[in-house]
Protein backbone atom coordinates (compact mmCIF):
# COMPACT_ATOMS: atom_id res chain seq x y z
CA UNK A 1 0.00 0.00 0.00
CA UNK A 2 1.40 3.38 -0.95
CA UNK A 3 1.19 5.87 1.87
CA UNK A 4 1.25 9.54 1.00
CA UNK A 5 2.39 12.09 3.55
CA UNK A 6 -0.31 12.55 6.17
CA UNK A 7 -0.44 16.10 7.54
CA UNK A 8 -0.46 16.71 11.32
CA UNK A 9 -3.99 18.19 11.02
CA UNK A 10 -5.15 14.65 10.22
CA UNK A 11 -2.76 12.57 12.33
CA UNK A 12 -3.25 14.39 15.63
CA UNK A 13 -7.08 14.13 15.69
CA UNK A 14 -6.80 10.49 14.58
CA UNK A 15 -4.50 9.77 17.52
CA UNK A 16 -6.91 11.59 19.85
CA UNK A 17 -9.83 9.45 18.60
CA UNK A 18 -7.88 6.23 19.06
CA UNK A 19 -6.44 7.17 22.47
CA UNK A 20 -9.18 5.30 24.34
CA UNK A 21 -8.35 2.11 22.44
CA UNK A 22 -4.56 2.52 22.12
CA UNK A 23 -3.26 4.45 25.12
CA UNK A 24 -0.11 6.43 24.39
CA UNK A 25 -0.53 6.30 20.62
CA UNK A 26 1.74 8.80 18.89
CA UNK A 27 1.45 10.08 15.32
CA UNK A 28 4.72 8.27 14.45
CA UNK A 29 3.40 4.99 15.88
CA UNK A 30 0.14 5.39 13.95
CA UNK A 31 2.02 5.94 10.68
CA UNK A 32 4.21 2.90 11.40
CA UNK A 33 1.11 0.79 12.07
CA UNK A 34 -0.55 1.94 8.86
CA UNK A 35 2.60 1.20 6.87
CA UNK A 36 2.84 -2.26 8.43
CA UNK A 37 -0.75 -3.08 7.56
CA UNK A 38 -0.49 -4.71 4.16
CA UNK A 39 -3.78 -5.17 2.33
CA UNK A 40 -3.65 -7.55 -0.65
CA UNK A 41 -6.08 -5.26 -2.47
CA UNK A 42 -8.16 -2.19 -1.83
CA UNK A 43 -11.65 -2.58 -0.34
CA UNK A 44 -14.47 -2.64 -2.90
CA UNK A 45 -12.19 -3.87 -5.68
CA UNK A 46 -11.84 -7.30 -7.23
CA UNK A 47 -8.63 -9.17 -6.48
CA UNK A 48 -7.61 -11.93 -8.88
CA UNK A 49 -6.32 -14.09 -6.02
CA UNK A 50 -9.47 -13.62 -3.91
CA UNK A 51 -12.77 -14.08 -5.75
CA UNK A 52 -15.78 -12.19 -4.39
CA UNK A 53 -17.58 -14.06 -1.62
CA UNK A 54 -21.07 -12.86 -2.53
CA UNK A 55 -22.36 -13.50 -6.01
CA UNK A 56 -25.68 -13.14 -7.78
CA UNK A 57 -28.17 -15.97 -7.52
CA UNK A 58 -27.75 -16.58 -11.24
CA UNK A 59 -23.98 -17.08 -10.92
CA UNK A 60 -24.44 -19.39 -7.92
CA UNK A 61 -27.07 -21.43 -9.80
CA UNK A 62 -24.88 -21.83 -12.90
CA UNK A 63 -21.96 -22.91 -10.71
CA UNK A 64 -24.18 -25.63 -9.17
CA UNK A 65 -25.77 -26.71 -12.45
CA UNK A 66 -29.29 -25.70 -11.46
CA UNK A 67 -31.64 -23.13 -12.92
CA UNK A 68 -32.01 -19.63 -11.55
CA UNK A 69 -35.63 -20.42 -10.69
CA UNK A 70 -34.64 -23.45 -8.62
CA UNK A 71 -32.08 -21.38 -6.73
CA UNK A 72 -34.66 -18.62 -6.20
CA UNK A 73 -37.19 -21.12 -4.88
CA UNK A 74 -34.57 -22.52 -2.46
CA UNK A 75 -33.83 -18.99 -1.26
CA UNK A 76 -37.51 -18.16 -0.78
CA UNK A 77 -38.06 -21.42 1.12
CA UNK A 78 -35.13 -20.59 3.40
CA UNK A 79 -33.15 -23.63 2.27
CA UNK A 80 -30.46 -21.43 0.72
CA UNK A 81 -28.95 -18.62 2.78
CA UNK A 82 -29.40 -15.72 0.38
CA UNK A 83 -30.27 -12.07 0.85
CA UNK A 84 -32.13 -9.72 -1.39
CA UNK A 85 -30.54 -6.32 -1.94
CA UNK A 86 -32.94 -4.15 -3.85
CA UNK A 87 -34.16 -6.37 -6.65
CA UNK A 88 -31.07 -8.62 -6.71
CA UNK A 89 -30.43 -11.80 -4.79
CA UNK A 90 -26.94 -12.23 -3.33
CA UNK A 91 -25.55 -15.50 -2.01
CA UNK A 92 -22.19 -16.67 -0.66
CA UNK A 93 -20.32 -18.48 -3.42
CA UNK A 94 -19.71 -21.47 -1.10
CA UNK A 95 -23.31 -21.72 0.18
CA UNK A 96 -24.79 -25.18 0.19
CA UNK A 97 -28.37 -26.34 0.39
Amino acid sequence: MKLNRIPPQILNPACDLLEAYVPGLTPAALVAAIQGYNLPCQPDTFCADKPPRKVSLDVWAKDRGVSYWTARRLALEGKLAASKIGSQWRVDIDAEV
